[in-house]
């Protein structure tokens, strides 16, 4: 009997240091993933950000070379109505999106101007800095409104020359950054030489936004977790964490650690009772035990479910992803067998859930998960919540042009849901975009490589238009 009793009380002890661990591994787990996710996010949208930007210096540049004779007649002449009317026309015409232009001579002085809108003062700074061998490096202008950014490049006619620029627009940069805004995460840029200063957010434009100043509050500063500078820009994009993300996630796994072990405390006390009970009772103790620890075991394996399962889904989660698709993707190389990789992404879901409403949101997550598993039928194939509205299918043994046709029957299939999608621009109905790659026998391409490929493959796919499938070159 005493043994008996030291070992309840041990049992109860040890299985409540595992909860206790299991919930603070959970913890860290989680944490850390919320970092890897704002890396991920940040690095590529920066990159992004600067290589789109990029492309539009290059149009501009292009738009100077050829319009070059226009500029430096209006140059010559900024009172000539006709020629001004006719460099208007074809700005509109190549960059619908911009809201004036200047043109400069050599020194930053100005020599003509958009009608529409005269350059403020930060345009004039930025205009002197170039002309005297500064970069010409992409910031925020909030005067005149509406806030914009200059593109600038130099121009040149005969013997004529100096710099020209066109201002444009911030909201394709906010729609880039709220949809690159992983879940429970905020992506703004910041201005690099005054780190506190917000200059555009996933939620809008400084001066805009529904917020008390357009400077971090110290518990914001608290909850940027990663930032990377833009390239060609005086920004700084970063990543911030939801006011109760962690601590809202903390208590939630506290809460239920606290209800197993009070659950395991609260048997073993009914045990200790039993076996003091008189010695006719034995067996009804000992049967009451076997019962706990009968107990005790499925509770441990819900655990261990939990761990690795989706709970909106039923799907295996990311970290389950990894495990398994580590062993698939060892498995391919060692019996010389092809694999590919499927990234689906929910076609405009923050609409969706802006329209519906979360709970219809997750009810649609559940019915697109249940048509992905549906169409992928061997026992092999590998399909998990990636993240939001994002899945991933390994498909093991599967060339890559046998993984773009099941990847089509994915898209008609979640497409002949027939959920519907008001909100949408794409389509009716609820719509996915899929990204594909392959890897062929005896490629020595990584799995997080593979990813990032089928990832791009993605991007193609919802920059065509979405509710489409995009393959990227087998490796």
């Amino acid at each position: 009997m005493k043994y008996a009793h030291l070992f309840i009380l041990a049992t109860v002890l040890l299985v409540s240091l595992v909860v206790a661990g299991t919930a603070w591994l959970r913890v860290n787990d989680f944490r850390d993933y919320q970092h890897q996710l704002a890396r991920r996010a940040v690095d590529v949208t920066a990159a992004e950000l600067g290589r789109r930007l990029a492309e539009q210096r290059e149009q501009v540049e292009l738009f100077v070379a050829d319009q070059a004779r226009f500029i430096g007649l209006l140059a010559a002449d900024p009172a000539n109505a006709e020629v001004g009317k006719v460099l208007q026309g074809r700005i509109r015409m190549y960059f619908p999106g911009r809201f004036a232009f200047t043109i400069a001579d050599g020194q930053g002085r100005v020599l003509g101007e958009d009608p529409d809108m005269a350059p403020g003062p930060l345009c004039l700074e930025d205009l002197r800095a170039v002309a005297a061998g500064a970069p010409a490096r992409v910031r925020l202008h909030p005067d005149p409104e509406p806030p914009h950014y200059d593109i600038m490049v130099p121009w040149r006619d005969g013997q004529r020359g100096g710099l020209f620029f066109i201002s444009f627009g911030l909201n394709h940069i906010v729609k880039l950054l709220r949809l690159a805004a992983p879940p429970g995460q905020h992506l703004l840029l910041l201005k690099d030489d005054e780190p506190d200063l917000i200059e555009v957010t996933d939620e809008g434009v400084r001066g805009s936004l529904a917020r008390d100043g357009d400077r971090l509050a110290p518990d914001e500063r608290a909850r940027l977790i990663y930032s990377q500078p833009v390239p060609g820009t005086r920004w700084r994009l970063a990543a911030l964490l939801e006011p109760d993300l962690l601590a809202g996630y903390n208590r939630e796994v506290t809460a239920l650690a606290g209800l197993v072990i009070l659950l395991f405390a609260a048997y073993g006390a009914a045990a200790w009772w039993l076996l003091r009970r008189q010695d006719e009772r034995r067996s009804r103790a000992e049967e009451a035990l076997r019962n706990w620890k009968q107990l005790l075991e499925q509770a441990n394996q819900e655990l261990r479910q939990l761990a690795v399962t989706d709970e909106l889904t039923g799907l295996p989660n990311r970290r389950q992803f990894y495990e398994l698709a580590g062993v698939e993707t060892k498995r391919a190389r060692r019996n010389w067998v092809p694999l590919s990789l499927l990234v689906i992404d929910v076609d405009k879901f923050k609409d969706y859930n802006d329209t519906y409403g979360h709970k219809a949101g997750d009810e649609c997550l559940r019915r697109v998960a249940l048509g992905i598993r549906e169409v992928l039928k061997r026992p092999s194939d590998i399909v998990a919540r990636y993240g939001g509205e994002e899945f991933v299918a390994l498909l093991p043994d599967t060339p890559q042009v046998g993984a773009e046709q099941i990847a089509e029957a994915i898209r008609e299939g979640v497409e002949a849901l027939g959920i519907p999608h008001a909100s949408s621009a794409v389509a009716p109905v609820v719509t996915v975009s899929v990204g594909v790659c392959g890897m062929d026998p005896g490629s020595r391409l990584e799995l997080d490589e593979l990813i990032q490929r089928a990832d791009q493959a993605l991007y193609r796919a919802k920059s065509a238009g979405r509710n489409r499938v995009a393959c990227c070159p087998p490796a």
